[in-house]
């Protein structure tokens, strides 16, 4: 289960999934669409933590309770990830709407879901996040919790992908009311309020969405940059960022894995050259000289097959002698067993004699 969250959670953040982006809504009908819509405003890692808050007093109210130690593993464990791909635990708590702009379309609000949780009777989740302190605990103390931020701040760009589209136009960015849809004041992640000092209104040119710069604090580069030459590097979001990481890592994996050419193949491309270098001498009008050394050529395999079957031929005939000495020898050897009986024999013999004559006088 542990292995699995994890697997999933990296998919995501790997596949262009915003780190920091708030929930808006789900398009969409039905009694789960609305018990969703209650994390309306709420990011990945304050999900996280209501889950985490909320399990820690349903403990906290009952002596035992199974599998608590497998729950707090998969709950650390998925805030490393998180953190170690730019999630921002000191974010504000969740809004209850986002700044100038309605519901989305097809969607849930935030009061039409906990209107429908009071109707049959089912608690909320709590909005109260950043005031709690059993979460920094909860995500294993404040060590782990640094140890893992730092390893996204550490890396400030990566290579730009030919696979991503980027969009050199920063002019036409429209303005959408769909869930997560960009919007002219606020952040499309963190939906932060644009400034005109402070909290200047960014873009990312491969999602064409304005951003704020806490979310766009990566670039791609194009070949070897210089590092943080922001000058000459492209502006995205963190999410995109973590997907051009990816793309960038897989493609070295698939060139290091085509340097290990299967011997078989190296085998038949050599035996190819030959055939085609004698080919490119024939369209040039070199046939003649091609077919003289080719004739010499039959000479001298003709010379040295009849030096290999001279060799095998005395390879055969010492192997008989050593064949026919070997059975001499073991007849020998046969010969020497019996003369060697045959002299016990008589030494028995010649005692038993001489016992005879000795016990007569």
């Amino acid at each position: 289960m542990l292995h699995r969250t994890n697997f999933l959670t990296r998919h995501l953040l790997t596949s262009g999934f915003e780190p920091n982006e708030r929930f808006e809504g789900i398009v969409g009908d039905g009694e789960d669409v609305k018990k969703l819509s209650q994390y309306f405003g709420f990011t990945p890692i304050q999900i996280l933590a209501a889950t985490a808050i909320e399990f820690k007093s349903t403990t906290d109210s009952m002596q035992t309770m199974p599998y608590t130690t497998q729950v707090l593993d998969i709950i650390q464990s998925t805030s490393d990830v998180l953190l170690k791909n730019g999630a921002r635990i000191n974010l504000p708590d969740p809004p209850s709407t986002r700044l100038d702009r309605e519901t989305p379309p097809g969607c849930f609000s935030l009061k039409d879901s906990l209107e429908y949780l009071t109707v049959i009777d089912s608690p909320a989740i709590s909005r109260q996040i950043t005031s709690d302190n059993d979460v920094t605990s909860l995500f294993g103390g404040k060590e782990r919790i640094k140890a893992s931020q730092t390893s996204f701040t550490t890396s400030a760009q990566t290579t730009l992908d030919n696979n991503l589209n980027i969009q050199m136009d920063l002019c036409s960015v429209p303005d959408s009311d769909e869930a997560g849809g960009s919007d002219a004041n606020s952040c499309a992640i963190c939906w932060s309020e644009f400034g005109v000092i402070s909290n200047r209104k960014q873009f990312c040119q491969v999602s064409t969405r304005h951003i704020c710069g806490d979310c766009s604090s990566k670039r791609l580069v194009e070949g070897a940059a210089k590092p943080f030459d922001f000058k000459a590097s492209i502006r995205v979001s963190d999410g995109q960022f973590l997907f051009a990481k990816a793309l960038t890592a897989k493609k070295k994996n698939i060139v290091s894995s085509n340097r290990m050419i299967p011997q078989n193949i190296v085998e038949k491309k050599q035996q190819q050259q030959p055939n085609q270098e004698s080919k490119n001498r024939v369209s040039l009008g070199l046939f003649n000289r091609l077919n003289s050394s080719g004739a010499a050529n039959e000479e001298r395999d003709q010379s040295t097959n009849e030096k290999i079957s001279s060799t095998v031929m005395n390879v055969n005939q010492a192997r008989d002698a050593v064949l026919e000495r070997g059975s001499k020898l073991e007849g020998l050897a046969e010969k020497t067993e019996a003369l060697s009986n045959a002299s016990l024999d008589f030494a028995n013999l010649a005692k038993e004699l001489n016992r005879q004559q000795n016990s007569w006088w």
